[in-house]
Order: C-alpha cells, then sequence, then structure tokens
C-alpha cells in the first residue's frame, strides 16, 4: 500500500506499527493494531473527506515518500552519514 502511495499519491489507512507511524506521520490515517472497530472507523473517516482534500493529503503523502525515502535521499543521507563519522 505505500508503494501505491508513493507512486499514485492515495491517501492511506493504516494500523499504527512504530514504521508506519513514522513514514505516515500527520498525512495518512492511523489506527489502533488489531482492532477492527477502529479500522473500520478509520476507513469510514478518510471515505468521509471531500475529493479535493483526499487528492491534497495523496499528493502530500507522495511528496513525502519522495522527499524522505527515496533511493537518492537514502543514499545521500547513508554518504553524510559516512562523512560524519570520518570526521571522527
Amino acid at each position: 500500500m505505500l508503494k501505491q502511495w508513493r507512486v499514485k499519491g492515495l491517501l492511506v489507512c493504516l494500523q499504527i506499527v512504530k514504521l508506519l507511524k513514522e513514514v505516515v506521520g500527520s498525512i495518512g490515517k492511523l489506527v489502533a493494531p488489531e482492532n477492527s472497530d477502529d479500522l473500520a472507523k478509520g476507513i469510514v473517516e478518510v471515505l468521509n473527506k471531500s475529493e479535493q482534500k483526499l487528492q491534497q493529503l495523496g499528493k502530500q503523502g507522495r511528496q513525502r515518500m519522495l522527499n524522505r525515502y527515496s533511493l537518492g535521499y537514502v543514499v545521500e543521507q547513508y554518504i553524510n552519514l559516512a562523512i560524519i563519522r570520518s570526521k571522527v
């Protein structure tokens, strides 16, 4: 689902997992794990948003993924870490 978010700019509703919380941030809808009622409420909340709001949040989510998790960004972070460690 995160791949679809990144590629297509879709809004997501996911159960909270520590890693996903960091990835999604405040742009998607996070719900309690193993709680089908909370998941259902989250899905309904997402579906009740206007088309314009869904598109806006989807674009923000896609941009967040590109900014923080693209191959280029990750490589840049590793290089920066290597530079910092080489100076110590």
